[in-house]
């Protein structure tokens, strides 16, 4: 069964790395270089390497089924690469955090900056 599947895709011509499958490889090699990415993370990593694939072939499909498999393979592709730390998902430098409250009695600056300070 798995040798037909698989020759039927190569028969549609849907085999071989596309340019996800060659962007995931290169990055899991760039995260293995920088010890990002150990030995234990292998399963993960071909994990990644087969979603990329999935992602190819989705992407050579006709337009109809394209949108609705790439739409479905992009979140586990993307929790498989943040899995591996790849990219790494960034927040903000800093939290914002609210105005230095002085005191209830004072008047608030927005309405200071807008009328003028009481005398």
């Amino acid at each position: 069964m798995t040798d037909a599947l698989f020759s039927e895709f190569d028969a549609a011509g849907l085999t071989g790395a596309g340019r996800n499958e060659t962007a995931a490889a290169r990055a899991l090699k760039a995260g293995f270089e920088a010890a990002i990415i150990g030995d234990t993370d292998a399963g993960m990593a071909e994990a990644a390497l087969t979603a990329a694939r999935a992602l190819d072939v989705a992407e050579r499909l006709p337009d109809k089924s394209r949108v609705y498999a790439v739409a479905q393979l992009m979140r586990p592709y993307q929790d498989a690469l943040h899995a591996l730390r790849l990219p790494t998902e960034l927040s903000p430098t800093s939290v914002p955090t609210q105005p230095d409250v002085k005191d209830q009695t004072s008047t608030p600056d927005w309405l200071r900056d807008a009328f003028g300070r009481p005398e």
